[in-house]
């Protein structure tokens, strides 16, 4: 599955950054004040640049390859009184290799069926398979999409397969722009599932593909819909056939597998599941979780014994929570298109006490998805244990949360990992040392960030959110933008600031604080990320801050978006990637300043860092569709400097003359000045030791 590490652009914000005091960094942060701004600032190109497209994304290539598409929506524009809507006619999607090379296109019409009138999604299964639909050699491209009918509320979800130069045929379909039927060729389907694919499980090895699909459906009796009588009016036997309509409606779904002889594809196994029996809060827990374990594939299939809530008639009554009950997991395991159950854990849990508390939600998958299902670590004989994390609903619409682990046979759990956290979030692995979580909690009026490795259950070191690092007791507040990052043999952990440093010539300053193994501070990170930022943040992952990744040297380079006012007013999205300030650059480095041009503003960036080819990508739209700019890493083929501000493409010129209070000349070079104010181009900046 693709390794990608999608760093989504900010959402917009209103909050300007705040004035902030100097901490520790003194000697790496020489030069705190800008001297004038001369030549512009040359930033590399990209080496690569795809579109423009309506749409644009990547895919899961053979032999673990990183494809690419490109989609283009053939559209009819139809123009009511106050806005415009687009009823889709056609799509075409162009597929793309790893090293970008045309692979082929999908081209079709929307095949609507009766009353059927519009398709508010349309998009390509992000995985390519060649011999799963059939058994030619030919690329197979799966389309999944919702179709509106006449009747509102009611909608076909359907999923068309194709084959890159595979069969054509020729249907009607109607010209956008004359309104007149024509004659087109289209790529004809090869399969159609009524259904949108919802997981899908690799289990291929080098020339050998195996792929596992899972569709979901509800089930509804017919009379499910009808207006249920008020309860007050209802008697008994009314309320138990209402409530024999609610508890009869079920979540079904079926893992399918390639297709066999005859060209269907084979149902491995099915199952279903209650709708008021769904896991966790019944909303946005998983309820299918596969993994692939030693190349042989596992289904953990999750639910409540019984009802989650008790009886209810109408959707008047009160919900009130069942004050007993069990998580339910079947595990399955998969291979060569057969399933075998070969454990159901019972894990029994009632609601816990507090007036406050409205509900308790039992849940694997909440805290960390497939890793959720772990083999090996906690027992030996073969099955599964789980991560549980029990959710607990208070008044106010507030959560805490506790996490825990469980072996194959239920019961009491092997392991308490953490209790009542406020969040929590797993950190990245890191070669030698267990897998590790971050858990928040709120003590009184601050934070603490524990450490916990996940085997062991050892808490690891603590770092409280407020960052106290002078005698008066001022602090800086370490937001949960936290991971931990590798350094030789072993790792540290790396958070971002709150607020940015903002010194007299209105820079602004990223800053990021790093800590060892037992959270003991060892040191904070500035980043110059130029004028007139309103809002930033920092892509702090393990994968982003490798300390190679953009550049070979000693020093670290980071990545930061930021929303930055223009002269206008007018806030701008850009990426800035960034080498901390250091003794060799006190004003750090700038590799890569990207924001708005003629290809359009920013909308994603992505990063890949494999090892033999890592990659950035920035996703463009605005002018004439989507663009995707490539850089190949790392960035030190690329002589650049200084920091562009808001409104120009300038650096700062370091080779003007300083002087001091006095008038006197004291030479060029700041980094060799003792501490004290001096003047360069007119302005005063002040140097710290």
């Amino acid at each position: 599955m693709r390794l990608a590490t999608y760093f989504m652009m900010l959402s917009l914000a209103t909050a300007a950054a705040s004035n902030a005091a100097v901490f520790g960094n003194d000697k790496a942060h020489q030069l705190l004040m800008s001297p004038a701004r001369t030549a512009a600032a040359t930033y590399p190109e990209p080496d690569e640049i795809e579109g423009p497209s309506r749409m644009m994304g990547d895919l899961d290539g053979p032999d673990g390859e990183l494809w690419y598409y490109t989609a283009t929506f053939i559209n009819k524009v139809k123009v009511y009184e106050y806005f415009k809507e687009n009823l889709l006619r056609e799509y075409i999607f162009d597929i793309y290799d790893s090293e970008m090379n045309f692979v082929g296109r999908i081209h079709d019409k929307v095949r609507y069926e009766g009353d059927e009138w519009r398709v508010p999604s349309c998009e390509i299964l992000p995985i390519i398979t060649r011999n799963f639909f059939n058994s030619d050699e030919k690329y197979e491209v799966a389309v999944g999409m919702a179709i509106n009918k006449g009747t509102p509320g009611q909608m076909r979800d359907c999923t068309y397969v194709y084959s890159i130069g595979g069969e054509k045929e020729t249907l009607s379909v109607e010209d956008v722009k004359t309104g007149e039927m024509v004659d087109k060729e289209f790529d004809k389907p090869v399969y159609r599932i009524d259904s949108l694919i919802g997981d899908v499980l690799d289990l291929s090895t080098p020339g050998n593909e195996e792929y596992y699909f899972t569709i979901y459906g509800e089930w509804h009796p017919d009379d499910e819909k009808k207006a249920a009588t008020r309860a007050s009016s209802m008697t008994q036997e009314e309320k138990d056939a209402e409530w024999e309509r609610r508890t009869s409606a079920k979540m079904t779904l079926s893992v399918l597998g390639k297709a066999d002889e005859q060209g269907k594809l084979r149902n491995v196994f099915s199952f279903s599941t209650p709708l008021l029996c769904m896991p966790g809060d019944q909303e946005s827990t998983p309820y299918l979780i596969s993994i692939n374990h030693e190349d042989i594939g596992y289904y953990a299939v999750s639910r409540y014994k019984e009802p989650f809530w008790n009886p209810y008639y109408s959707m008047e009554d009160d919900l009130t929570m069942r004050e007993s009950n069990s998580l339910m997991v079947d595990v399955y395991k998969v291979k060569d298109c057969k399933a075998d159950k070969i454990q159901t854990t019972e894990i029994p849990f009632v609601k816990d006490s507090g007036q406050d508390i409205l509900a308790t939600y039992m849940s694997i998958g909440d805290f960390n998805y497939r890793r959720d299902i772990n083999f090996g670590d906690f027992t030996q004989d073969g099955l599964a244990s789980f991560y549980v994390t029990k959710n607990n609903y208070h008044v106010g619409e507030s959560h805490s949360y506790s996490y825990y682990v469980y072996g194959p046979t239920g019961g009491r759990p092997l392991l308490t990992l953490f209790r009542e956290a406020d969040t929590a979030t797993t950190l990245t692995d890191i070669p030698g040392h267990e897998p590790q979580a971050m858990f928040v909690e709120r003590i009184g009026s601050t934070y603490l960030y524990n450490f916990v490795d996940l085997i062991s259950g050892k808490r690891k070191a603590e770092v409280n959110c407020r960052l106290i690092l002078d005698e008066d007791g001022d602090y800086d507040t370490i937001t949960a933008n936290i991971d931990r990052v590798a350094t030789g043999n072993s790792y540290m952990y790396a958070g971002e600031l709150r607020d940015l440093l903002l010194d007299e010539d209105d820079r602004n300053f990223m800053r990021v604080a790093w800590f060892d193994t037992d959270g003991n501070f060892s040191r904070i990170d500035e980043i110059n990320i130029g004028n007139s930022v309103m809002y930033a943040k920092c892509n702090i992952t393990g994968e982003a801050l490798q300390p190679d990744l953009f550049n070979s040297d000693q020093w670290h380079e980071y990545m930061v978006l930021v929303k930055r006012a223009g002269n206008d007013g007018a806030l701008s999205e850009e990426l800035v990637v960034g080498q901390a300030v250091n003794p060799e650059a006190p004003l750090g480095r700038t590799l890569l300043l990207a924001k708005a041009n003629e290809r359009g503003a920013l909308r994603t960036v992505t990063l890949y860092p494999h090892e033999e080819k890592p990659v950035l990508i920035l996703w463009r739209s605005g002018n004439g569709g989507f663009y995707m700019d490539k850089y190949f890493l790392p960035l030190e083929k690329y002589d650049s400097s200084g920091i562009t501000a808001a409104g120009s493409d300038t650096q700062h010129d370091i080779e003007a003359p300083i002087y001091n209070l006095h008038g006197i000349q004291v030479g060029t070079d700041p980094s060799h000045l003792p501490t004290g104010i001096y003047i360069r181009n007119g302005k005063k900046f002040l140097i710290r030791r």
